[in-house]
């Protein structure tokens, strides 16, 4: 077989070619850092690389919902605590009034207090986090939650609470309607509320209020009339017998139908005391009531049993919304928790997935080196075995 020189030399100049194109690429993977410089270079791998970098990119979003959500939670979680100490702060006021002593000047001085008070707790309710967004207007973030008019304060957000996902099929509420928080709370003990008429001329009282056995109690109003100073009966809404009756003294505790209901003073022959089934009421409204009942005229004992009947129901009122106010902070607290849970995890899972791209995608540095090396050597030692079979010719030798 024939070998030509010319052929010689296209055989050699490809082989350079080729170290070329190898040493090339070598230094691209080392000057870029990536083992793939294209898909073609490992199909497999490279469809793996995409898929993690898309669950990366997901992890990041979510880390970034995550902060988001705990920012505004913080934020929420401050003005809850704010609301919880104006609400005690009115509480204590309330039972400084009601103590017997209080003058009329001075139960004036605490209603104007109380009404100041309800003021702040509004502008709490419409408070803005640091995007200028209202924190308790569910999803209706641009709208003010609360506004008063003479019938009292309304509510103009909405029942929802936005979401944001923090994990593959995990999301967290980042706050809370004021709807539930401010709104939508039982008055008196919760199952119940005593109530007063005007019409009452005795000194009895009602001190405090408890359901004793729910399984007795069918959600009825029931009136406790007295039909001697020392006696009563217990009269359901619809008439009828009465479902309990019994003699009275001062400070005795009325019991039926799973209620019980203490009483102090001294009752008048056809007094009452109400107990109606808890209905929702805003606690601006609960305020608002116990500063008409501060601000009511006692001229007589018996207006003042009335007044203080009504502080005592107003008591019951600011402890449901004081326990709302808890409620919805420690449900904050255990979303705090868990987003710190969270973020712990999502890191871990940050790093593996991490490791496992750059192992597919990044160059191993001292092999891609020690193969460059290599490779230029090759490069090498073919350009100058080429420049020697250039050198070769028959002319040479006649």
């Amino acid at each position: 077989m024939r070998v030509s020189t010319s052929g010689l030399q296209q055989q050699s100049l490809n082989v350079i070619l080729q170290q070329q194109s190898t040493v090339a690429r070598t230094q691209l993977q080392v000057a870029s850092g990536r083992n793939l410089l294209s898909p073609a270079d490992d199909p497999v791998g490279s469809q793996r690389a995409v898929q993690l970098e898309q669950s990366i990119g997901k992890l990041d979003q979510y880390n970034t919902n995550a902060q988001i959500t705990v920012s505004r939670l913080s934020v929420e979680e401050n003005q809850l605590s704010a609301a919880g100490d104006v609400l005690q702060r009115v509480r204590e006021l309330v039972v400084q009034a009601s103590n017997a002593t209080q003058t009329t000047e001075a139960r004036g001085i605490i209603a104007t207090n109380i009404r100041e008070l309800n003021a702040e707790l509004l502008a709490i309710a419409n408070s803005e986090n640091g995007q200028g967004e209202f924190i308790f207007a569910g999803t209706k973030t641009d709208t003010r939650p609360f506004s008063r008019d003479s019938t009292g304060v309304s509510y103009s957000g909405d029942q929802n609470r936005r979401e944001l996902q923090i994990a593959d099929g995990r999301f967290m509420a980042d706050g809370d309607n004021g709807s539930h928080l401010f709104m939508d709370i039982p008055d008196g003990n919760g199952a119940f509320s005593v109530e007063v008429p005007l019409s009452n001329t005795g000194t009895a009282v009602a001190e405090n209020s408890t359901l004793l056995d729910p399984r007795l109690y069918d959600q009825d109003t029931y009136t406790v009339r007295f039909v001697t100073p020392d006696s009563y009966e217990v009269l359901p809404s619809g008439g009828g017998p009465a479902v309990a009756s019994g003699a009275y003294t001062d400070g005795d505790t009325l019991a039926f139908q799973g209620i019980e209901m203490r009483l102090s003073g001294q009752p008048e022959v056809g007094d009452e005391f109400v107990a109606v089934p808890s209905r929702a009421q805003d606690v601006f409204t609960s305020i608002d009531r116990i500063v008409e009942a501060l601000e009511f005229p006692v001229q007589n004992e018996s207006l003042r049993a009335t007044a203080r009947t009504e502080l005592n129901a107003g008591i019951y009122n600011l402890d449901q919304a004081l326990g709302r106010v808890l409620e919805v902070r420690s449900d904050v607290g255990s979303r705090l928790q868990a987003l710190d849970s969270q973020e712990v995890v999502n890191a871990e899972l940050d790093i593996q997935l991490r490791s496992t791209l750059s192992d597919i995608v990044d160059v191993d540095y001292a092999e891609a080196i020690s193969r460059l090396n290599s490779q230029l050597t090759g490069l090498e030692a073919a350009q100058r075995s080429f420049a020697r079979l250039q050198d070769l010719s028959l002319f040479n030798y006649l």
